[in-house]
């Protein structure tokens, strides 16, 4: 099922997670993806981590940018494929890596991410899937495809 991304009201006490669990919401530009982005991220509970899967070039950093505007940073989010990791200060701590490079648990264990968190925090992970072994806190996934050149973002699910 498809839906147009809508704002989200204040006063929705619906977790978007619950709302479009198993249905892809249509962006039809930068700005409502990153407001659709904005919008999960302020119904996030604190310390857990984000997974945004999806193909090269679909839109990961740009729907990860408007996650961390949500807390208050106002700084060029970039992509982490080059240094594998960011983080951000805001409302809370932002670390946003790339995992498509790191093979194995040793790899994560190595960038001490345990070791400098602070709460509250967000982990966002770029290429999850090449994780096949546990996060920090609660997971939540999203995918991020273009279907007939449209861009959609589908909630996955929640681990709690």
């Amino acid at each position: 099922m498809h839906l147009l991304a809508k704002p989200l009201k204040a006063s929705q006490d619906m977790n978007i997670f619950n709302q479009f669990k198993g249905k892809s919401i249509e962006t039809k530009s930068l700005e409502q993806a990153q407001e659709l982005a904005q919008d999960f991220a302020l119904q996030l509970p604190p310390n857990c981590t984000v997974g945004l899967s999806g193909e090269l070039g679909v839109g990961k950093t740009s729907f990860a940018a408007g996650m961390v505007r949500s807390w208050g940073i106002t700084e060029v989010v970039k992509s982490p494929s080059y240094n594998i990791m960011n983080i951000y200060e805001g409302t809370r701590q932002i670390i946003h890596m790339d995992a498509y490079r790191l093979e194995s648990p040793e790899a994560l264990d190595a960038l001490m991410i345990e070791d400098f968190l602070q709460e509250p925090w967000v982990v966002l992970v770029e290429w999850p899937e090449n994780l096949n072994y546990e996060l920090f806190g609660p997971i939540y996934r999203l995918e991020l495809f273009i279907d007939n050149g449209a861009h959609f973002v589908r909630f996955h699910s929640s681990l709690e």
